[in-house]
């Protein structure tokens, strides 16, 4: 997250994680310093993954939806 060219900290992100065969997780991440977080299903079947972004949310801050990218595969070999 960036406002500006400046990473945003302190992002409270809520996405959820779709496998191929139907299963999902839910995951609420917070950004760092850098504007970035990190999330990891423990014990996850390889395959591919449709992220999405669900919300982003800071005080005195509105998620413009129309910019950025809300959805995206990441594949687990």
């Amino acid at each position: 997250m960036t406002e500006g060219d400046l990473p945003l900290a302190g992002v409270t992100v809520t996405l959820k994680a779709t496998h191929a065969d139907g299963s999902a997780w839910n995951f609420v991440k917070v950004t760092d310093v850098d504007g970035e977080m990190e999330g990891r299903i423990h014990k996850a079947p390889a395959g591919v993954y449709q992220v999405r972004i669900l919300s982003l949310t800071k005080t005195g801050y509105l998620w413009d939806i129309t910019r950025g990218i809300l959805e995206a595969p990441v594949t687990k070999p």
